[in-house]
């Protein structure tokens, strides 16, 4: 991707441009030559640019292991059907999956005797959250790992909303009955995965949680549903839920 959009200075292949020349190319899928004002996309926090861009030890170890690191700071994971038929023999490791590619997510404490993973990570304290991770990711840097993690915390509004609505339910007693509601707010354009606001992150929702349950987009139970329940103890998160993408990729 070596050619710049001239309108939006959006990086392309050659083989992208829908009219114009060679030489002077127009590309019609990033901004409509031009027709659509495509805002800059903000910067990323100090840590998370060094890390990026730097050519220290530490900046290196963490892009070969970007993925990794990634993974350790999702609230969703990957829901797939691996398909087990190829990739037995020699070569290359092949990753094959059956159907659709889902993202999920469950209660947001473990079971019993459990293991914190994911969005659970989350409403534990600072020094609890980096133990965790560290013992879910043994092979990443500490200290890389709490630099994230300072960063994760001041600036992503998904970490302190997470956290707040789970102080807030614990101290209502009778956990067990509070569901934590994601909720998008139905005014604000549903195709842009723009960072929302505080009021639009997270809510607690007493009672039986049936009451507007129209307008949200992932309820989230404090622990797993009994198994009489009828309620499964993961769900998916829509492909069409602005918060799809910042939930399992908080740091790309």
């Amino acid at each position: 991707m070596n050619v710049v959009c001239k309108y939006c200075k959006a990086l392309h292949f050659i083989a992208e441009r829908s009219g114009g020349r060679k030489d002077d190319p127009v590309f019609s899928t990033c901004c409509q030559r031009g027709v659509v004002p495509l805002r800059p996309i903000p910067e990323p926090p100090a840590i998370l640019r060094q890390l990026l861009s730097h050519d220290t030890r530490q900046a290196r170890s963490f892009r070969n292991a970007i993925r990794q690191y990634n993974c350790a700071f999702a609230f969703t994971s990957l829901g797939v059907e691996i398909d087990e038929s190829v990739g037995r023999g020699g070569g290359p490791y092949v990753f094959r999956i059956k159907g659709a590619l889902h993202h999920r997510m469950g209660s947001l404490l473990p079971d019993p005797g459990g293991q914190s993973r994911y969005a659970q990570i989350y409403i534990h304290d600072s020094s609890t959250a980096h133990r965790q991770r560290l013992d879910n990711n043994p092979g990443l840097d500490s200290d890389v790992m709490l630099d994230l993690q300072n960063m994760v915390e001041q600036s992503n509004p998904y970490a302190a909303k997470f956290r707040h609505a789970c102080e807030i339910a614990r101290r209502r007693g009778n956990a067990d009955n509070v569901k934590v509601s994601l909720h998008l707010d139905k005014d604000t354009d549903r195709r842009r995965y723009n960072l929302p606001a505080a009021n639009e992150v997270a809510v607690i929702i007493p009672g039986d949680g049936e009451t507007g349950a129209w307008d949200r987009d992932i309820i989230l139970h404090l622990r797993t549903p009994a198994p009489d329940s009828g309620e499964p103890a993961l769900q998916r998160v829509s492909m069409g839920s602005s918060m799809y993408l910042p939930l399992q990729y908080p740091l790309l």
